[in-house]
């Protein structure tokens, strides 16, 4: 069967789908006999709206200016015969949604401290004159985070996010969306309360603050809705203190909750080490290697100029 190409790139098969975007499994051929097998995303044929393609950009965009092992980054925005597509690394492996029902207590910390090392970088990213970016993920939840087969946590899925202060429509997820971005005024604040909604789903398999949009009025009294004893006391019996972690990470008042990523890593990371049997993610996913997480972020991160990137309301085209 003769495989479509897309310029350099060879489509091998549909890995995801939906938002109107697709994610294909592709290789790249250079010369010489060069390949290298990348994810390729692209809008769907019967999903070729300006809106879709601005968000499309968009990510591709703000994918250029990470560069971090737990974030899967943009290697090329590119156009042939009039379509745009983007290019990243291929990631083998499984969202923490999949692998929720396998993650011991020692894996869910894991989770939660790669992840508060690539929220770092992401955060603590600047622009050429040294000027923070103030970017955004807006959309840090079990579905946008793939372990890989080392046990490598990966965020993916920068289609919604934004630096602050620019202009954009309220954008996330139901259930793990912080309250402030219901008005647009989130910072990176935000993506620590999504952090702790995540940790409360893959630690509980509870959701506190429902799954849809008709529990968005919930968020008008999230220390209420989190606050209470039946949760504390389940978080903190997969891993003791949990809950003193967690629940901050998502009190109502973002001045309340952790001040960054590194500090909440610090508090995971301390509660791992307290664990009588720690086991991480490279265990849960049959990895040989029983390596930690990687070394954490540096504090402050500089990226390429933001020049010419913008915020956009459209959807993600991500699956």
């Amino acid at each position: 069967m003769t495989r479509r190409r897309l310029g350099r790139y060879e489509l091998v098969q549909l890995l995801g789908k939906g938002g109107g975007g697709e994610v294909w499994e592709a290789v790249l051929h250079g010369p010489a006999g060069f390949r290298r097998k990348v994810a390729l995303k692209r809008l769907s044929a019967t999903h070729r709206d300006p809106l879709l393609l601005e968000g499309l950009l968009h990510e591709a965009r703000l994918g250029a200016l990470v560069s971090h092992p737990n974030v899967v980054s943009t290697l090329e925005l590119s156009q042939h015969d009039g379509e745009w597509f983007l290019v990243m690394d291929l990631v083998r492996g499984r969202t923490t949604s999949a692998l929720r029902d396998e993650l011991t207590a020692g894996a869910v910390l894991d989770v939660g401290v790669q992840v508060c090392q690539g929220l770092a970088h992401i955060h603590g990213l600047r622009d050429d004159d040294g000027t923070p970016l103030g970017l955004v993920h807006r959309d840090i939840k079990p579905a946008n985070l793939i372990v890989d087969d080392t046990g490598l946590v990966r965020i993916v899925d920068l289609g919604i996010a934004k630096l602050v202060g620019e202009p954009d429509q309220p954008a996330g997820t139901p259930g793990y969306m912080a309250p402030e971005q219901l008005d647009g005024e989130e910072d990176h604040r935000a993506d620590l309360f999504a952090l702790g909604s995540t940790l409360i789903r893959l630690a509980t398999g509870q959701r506190p603050l429902g799954r849809t949009l008709d529990h968005l009025p919930r968020l008008g009294n999230v220390d209420t809705r989190i606050d209470v004893p039946e949760l504390r006391d389940a978080l903190d019996e997969v891993v003791p203190g949990l809950s003193r972690v967690v629940l901050r990470a998502m009190r109502h008042d973002p001045a309340a909750r952790w001040a960054s990523a590194a500090e909440m890593g610090a508090a995971l990371q301390q509660l791992f080490a307290g664990l009588d049997e720690p086991t991480r993610l490279a265990r849960v996913v049959g990895s040989s290697e029983e390596a930690g997480p990687p070394p954490p972020a540096p504090p402050t991160a500089r990226g390429p100029s933001s020049r010419g990137v913008r915020g956009s309301s459209a959807p993600s085209a991500a699956t």
